[in-house]
């Protein structure tokens, strides 16, 4: 019986072991705060649009943010940690006219997803910005 009940928490923990192993495990995030500091340039998206031929960009200094979508400028305060947390607060938005259908449609969605970001981490030399689900990046290069 002893046997048994040894046997089968063995296999339990056996089998735990290797279900942990198949999900898929929270990827790092957050770092040295003050590294986010500086210029940025978008690199990727998680998004279907192909990135514009205008740069997006991001400038984070102190608790302010600011940037080009394309077209527009932009701003917004912020608050980062370095457990991973990254919360814009509103972001403003200047009203350019932009003939570009293709800028103008980035531009919005690029708007949307950095609304939407709540924590960051750097990977290597990039900074990846993550949505509240998680499903939804932007990553940046540094820029000039």
């Amino acid at each position: 019986m002893k046997r048994r009940l040894i046997a089968l928490l063995a296999v339990v923990g056996l089998s735990a072991g290797l279900l942990m192993g198949c999900t898929p495990q929270p990827q790092n995030k957050g770092g040295d705060v003050a590294g986010l500091q500086g210029s940025w340039v978008l690199a990727s998206w998680s998004d279907a649009l192909a990135l514009p031929s205008a740069p997006i960009t991001l400038v984070i200094s102190g608790s302010g943010v600011s940037g080009n979508g394309g077209c527009n400028a932009y701003t917004s305060d912020f608050t980062a940690s370095a457990d991973g947390a990254f919360l814009p607060g509103g972001v403003a938005v200047t009203a350019m006219l932009c003939t570009d259908d293709a800028v103008n449609q980035a531009e919005a969605k690029y708007l949307q997803l950095f609304s939407a970001v709540d924590s960051w981490r750097m990977d290597g030399a990039s900074l990846v910005l993550f949505s509240k689900t998680g499903d939804q990046t932007l990553t940046y290069s540094r820029g000039a």
